[in-house]
């Protein structure tokens, strides 16, 4: 993987001020996930609710109850299109880019539009998780507070990953699962300043979340009887032939992509330039700021190619 080193040597702020943003970053994030997620657990009671009022309704009442959730998803859509077009899809791809510098962060108005439009597309039934917007809500709380606090961009990029990683860890009240997001997912190697500033961002969001949500697990396991000696080798097994089929999926669905990039953008997407090229001339997202490499690495403009086909797509949020 081709990393873009253009801010590894200066830049960075004092290891202690980042971790102590980063608790604030997780403080917020935590807050934030934690609203979001009693929010759509209100509107799952009052869907439930009417449905239930729908039943004694009959076809008159089975109408209502979807027109209803329609609006409600309408709505949604229209709040993306209209106000911020980048909290459009789960939010995850658009951290990702921003991460990597192919695209700037949004103004802070984006988090109300995620929550809005995440409460209406859940609370209308869709089948949509809440992992998407917190994530990327949590990541706009961590840019406006290293605004706020006059960071520059190294430190900014750290605060907006270990936020991130709060709202998942917020979102599914697990944070050492948020900490291991940051690093597996989003930036992909270890790093000493996002891991200290991820584990402090995901501990603080799991203290203010509990605080509303209490502290029992959102999934309960019973316990599993042990293996026998004898089928223990099943295992192995099970793990080598999961692995054969997540890699033949992911060859299958590479090529799909590229074949419907291909057929969507025609020949000037083929190549890294004429993509970056097209790219700024009808979006205007992607910044160029060495001139003198106008050509991309190709799995840089893959990868920018693959978010601006998602948001360019229906609007979906989740």
């Amino acid at each position: 993987m081709i990393q873009n080193t253009s801010h590894a040597e200066e830049g960075h702020g004092s290891l202690l001020v980042l971790a102590l943003l980063a608790l604030i970053v997780g403080a917020a994030a935590g807050l934030v996930g934690a609203i979001f997620r009693l929010t759509l657990e209100q509107a799952d009671r009052l869907r439930d609710a009417m449905i239930a009022w729908a039943q004694g309704e009959k076809l008159a009442g089975f109408l209502f109850f979807v027109a209803t959730c329609a609006a409600a998803a309408l709505i949604a859509a229209w709040l993306v299109r209209r106000f911020s077009p980048h909290a459009s899809g789960s939010g995850i791809p658009y951290v990702e880019a921003v991460l990597n510098e192919e695209i700037p962060q949004v103004p802070f108005h984006l988090i109300w539009v995620k929550f809005c439009g995440g409460v209406l597309a859940i609370g209308s039934g869709l089948a949509l998780g809440r992992e998407g917007p917190s994530v990327q809500m949590g990541a706009s709380v961590a840019h406006f507070v290293g605004k706020i606090f006059r960071r520059q961009w190294p430190d900014c990029r750290v605060l907006l990953a270990a936020g991130a990683g709060a709202g998942l860890a917020a979102a599914f009240n697990a944070p050492v699962a948020g900490a291991v997001f940051v690093l597996e997912e989003l930036v992909r190697r270890f790093e000493l300043r996002i891991a200290v500033a991820a584990l402090g961002a995901s501990a603080a969001a799991i203290a203010v979340a509990r605080v509303f949500l209490g502290d029992a697990p959102d999934f309960h396991v019973d316990a599993l009887a042990y293996a026998s000696a004898e089928a223990r080798p099943l295992f192995f097994v099970l793990g080598a032939v999961a692995g054969l089929v997540a890699i033949a999926y992911n060859r299958r669905r590479r090529r799909c992509d590229h074949a419907a990039l291909a057929r969507r953008g025609g020949d000037a997407f083929r190549t890294s330039f004429g993509f970056s090229t097209a790219l700024r001339a009808r979006h205007g997202i992607i910044r160029c700021r060495n001139t003198g490499r106008a050509v991309r690495t190709h799995a840089r403009a893959w990868r920018s190619a693959r978010l601006v086909l998602r948001t360019s797509l229906p609007v979906s949020i989740s």
